[in-house]
């Protein structure tokens, strides 16, 4: 386990100076903030680029890569936070397009995760916005997965002000377990699971366990332990 930072909250301060700071403060890793390289007024916690991913070339990546290792810093995934499913059409597509630019841009670094929001659109509920999800996420997630990338979803409250975004999970928490079994009794009533099902599957759950034991017997050792993973059974997601 490393304990590192996300460089968002210092819009000001370059990539390096923050990455020095960190390494001497005697932290480990960062998440590299990521937003677009454009001037206007963003919520509080966003709008850092310390990256411009839509410009950058491979020779670039290695570079920052490198430059970062020497500090003795690892990346551990590429930040933006926006809303991707923003009810306004031309955002959502702007936003998301860009979020398509911060995989491909930590494909070119090698970092395997780029994190980011779920979203929700203010004026839905949140088995709408549930739906909205199941539309809109399968392209993103095929995307990442086609760039050998992994899209990981903060568990946000999203208690911004109330003109930029809807409550989150504080509200609605108890609503996801509804959506889930609403999507599990889906394909139980069809006899059989759907391609790509929304909620985790057997397999899943059981590699989530392996990984448990593995994080109980490296503490219990003092040292690193691989996971024992097993073959995925046919048919079954990773």
């Amino acid at each position: 386990m490393k304990l590192g930072l996300l460089t968002a909250p210092f819009p000001e301060t370059p990539l390096m100076d923050v990455a020095d700071w960190t390494a001497a403060s005697g932290f480990e890793s960062l998440e590299i903030a990521c937003w677009p390289r454009e001037a206007g007024t963003t919520r509080r916690y966003a709008g850092t680029s310390h990256i411009d991913v839509a410009s950058l070339s491979a020779e670039q990546a290695t570079e920052l890569v490198d430059e970062i290792a020497s500090k003795g810093l690892t990346i551990s995934g590429l930040g933006y936070y926006p809303n991707p499913l923003h009810p306004d059409p031309e955002h959502r597509a702007k936003v998301i397009s860009h979020l398509k630019d911060v995989i491909t841009a930590a494909e070119a670094m090698s970092v395997p995760y780029v994190n980011t929001f779920m979203g929700a659109d203010g004026s839905k509920n949140q088995d709408a916005n549930w739906d909205e999800a199941q539309r809109v996420w399968p392209d993103i997630v095929s995307f990442a997965q086609d760039h050998g990338r992994k899209v990981t979803i903060e568990n946000c409250p999203m208690l911004f002000s109330y003109d930029e975004w809807p409550g989150g999970h504080v509200e609605g928490f108890a609503d996801t377990f509804a959506a889930l079994f609403r999507a599990i009794y889906a394909d139980v009533a069809a006899g059989r699971p759907a391609e790509r099902p929304p909620y985790a599957t057997f397999a899943e759950g059981h590699d989530e366990m392996l990984v448990n034991d593995a994080i109980a017997a490296s503490a219990a050792s003092g040292r690193w332990v691989d996971v024992a993973r097993e073959p995925v059974p046919a048919g079954s997601r990773k």
